[in-house]
């Protein structure tokens, strides 16, 4: 049974992974695609043709051993096989032909036409899955790939297009719609996957980085993450998620490649454990945990750091965002601008200032506090209660939370500290966990960008038509979360008003 738990512990995640598209030889959109490159290359999947990935049995979640249909070659053909979930139409066993039989299930495509899940493949020498240009230029190429044994490992870098004679760019028949030319998709198999992700926006993977700090807050509640964007910003380090009782493989690998000198934690051990907590320090990585008696506590505290350092950085902060402790989406869509100009956001109750809040006002001399959303989620007796403080107040509100949103990213605009809509971010206001590292990214990428919410289902009238309106400044919209969250017909619908003339 040692055994089955050890090899539970490294393949369990692995085959949850490679199980996320259903069915047999059927559609797979190309986040998925990616999902499946980025979880060979974070395992570091070493290259064999003899062997396969995952191996014939597995350990389930009870350790016990389970028959499984074997698995793709470890090898480039193999790689690409896997990302595309290449099987057989009978019986769902998985293939991977090579690089001579890869192209009898593709279409040759033109260089122009190259998307985020494509492959080139040269015959009887080698294939791998291209990700994007680097530039415009499309004189460089970032790609994922199995690549040989010198190097031995699953991997992702550039290559020149002028090192890739011989080789042709193909697609893959059954690859769901394409919308790469007009969107850029930020996910991974599950939330702590897209989070590291989006933080591959501002601290790429394919450059060496080294950050002082990592934030990490938990993946299954909000309030605490939130709060984080500032931080975040302050100390010029991304956000990352956790599973609030063991650190997933995503999250320690991005932590291992960003080789952070600490790691804030967010919350008390509810919402991140002692055991996850040791898990980084065995890393060798000092960890500082912000607690606090409450979720607002725990925002105060966090606010306070937050401020701190950005004045010892010569930083004049002295406006605060405050919000509802009891919904997501204001502060959600507030997260971007919060990163980039290093605001707080605190959280408060509805009906009157949390005392926790009042007290970390004065301390830090906020003069002026923009409330987040209408009345129905920060009463006027907050405004009143603030305002009696010598507080300066105003309120970002909208009719829905995606119409706040809209305004929350005008506001954003507006301050002229860097935000454009350049890259704009659009997420799925009924859930919140794939744009909390995501707006963290978004306000540190280089353009300042903004993020916007929908329906998961369909694309919500009024940001369509802030859509049709920043169309030629958005470039390409970035869309965090799989298609399980941001779904393909809302997709399709953002596609439509980005394509028109």
């Amino acid at each position: 049974m040692p055994f089955a738990r050890r090899i539970s512990r490294i393949l369990l995640g692995a085959l949850l992974a490679l199980a996320l598209v259903p069915g047999i030889a059927g559609a797979i959109p190309r986040d998925q695609v990616m999902a499946r490159a980025r979880m060979w290359v974070d395992r570091e999947v070493p290259y064999s043709t003899p062997l396969v990935w995952p191996p014939k049995y597995y350990a389930d979640e009870k350790g016990d051993l389970v028959d499984s249909l074997s698995g793709w070659r470890t090898d480039c053909s193999g790689f690409v096989s896997m990302c595309w979930n290449l099987r057989e139409s009978s019986t769902g066993a998985p293939v991977a032909p090579n690089t001579t039989g890869l192209p009898a299930r593709c279409v040759k495509i033109a260089k122009s036409d190259l998307l985020s899940g494509d492959a080139m493949i040269k015959p009887r020498t080698h294939t791998f899955i291209f990700e994007r240009w680097v530039d415009a230029s499309m004189t460089e190429m970032v790609v994922w790939e199995e690549p040989n044994s010198e190097i031995g490992k699953a991997i992702t870098r550039t290559r020149k297009w002028s090192d890739l004679a011989g080789y042709s760019c193909y697609r893959y028949k059954l690859i769901d719609p394409d919308y790469g030319d007009v969107q850029a998709q930020v996910s991974g198999a599950n939330r702590y996957e897209t989070a590291v992700a989006a933080v591959g926006l501002s601290f790429p993977t394919t450059t060496t980085v080294s950050v002082p700090v990592v934030v990490l807050a938990s993946g299954a509640t909000w309030p605490d993450a939130l709060g984080g964007a500032a931080l975040a910003g302050a100390f010029k380090g991304p956000l990352l998620l956790t599973n609030p009782t063991a650190l997933p493989w995503a999250t320690r690998a991005s932590i291992v490649r960003l080789k952070p000198e600490t790691v804030f934690v967010l919350g008390g051990e509810e919402a991140v454990s002692a055991t996850v907590v040791s898990a980084v320090e065995s890393m060798g990585v000092s960890v500082t945990r912000i607690d606090g008696s409450n979720r607002y506590a725990v925002s105060s505290a966090i606010a306070r750091t937050a401020v701190e350092q950005a004045r010892r950085d010569k930083h004049v902060v002295d406006t605060a965002y405050l919000s509802t402790g009891l919904n997501f989406p204001d502060a959600l869509a507030a997260s971007p601008v919060s990163a980039r100009t290093l605001r707080p956001i605190l959280l408060t109750e509805k009906a009157s200032l949390t005392p926790s809040t009042r007290l970390v006002l004065r301390e830090l001399g906020i003069k002026n506090v923009i409330i987040l959303g209408g009345t129905e989620s920060v009463s006027p007796a907050v405004e009143t209660q603030l305002k009696a403080a010598g507080i300066s107040v105003s309120r970002i509100e909208g009719a829905t939370r995606y119409n706040t949103a809209i305004n929350i990213a005008h506001h954003g605009v507006e301050l002229g500290d860097g935000m454009s809509w350049k890259s704009l971010g659009l997420a799925s206001g009924d859930s919140f966990a794939d744009a909390l590292s995501g707006g963290v990214a978004q306000g540190q990428s280089g353009t300042g960008s903004l993020v916007l919410l929908t329906p998961g289902s369909s694309l919500n009238s009024d940001v369509s038509r802030e859509l049709e309106e920043h169309k030629d400044a958005i470039g390409l919209l970035r869309i965090f979360g799989g298609s399980s969250v941001v779904q393909l017909p809302t997709r399709a619908a953002a596609a439509v008003v980005l394509r028109a003339p």
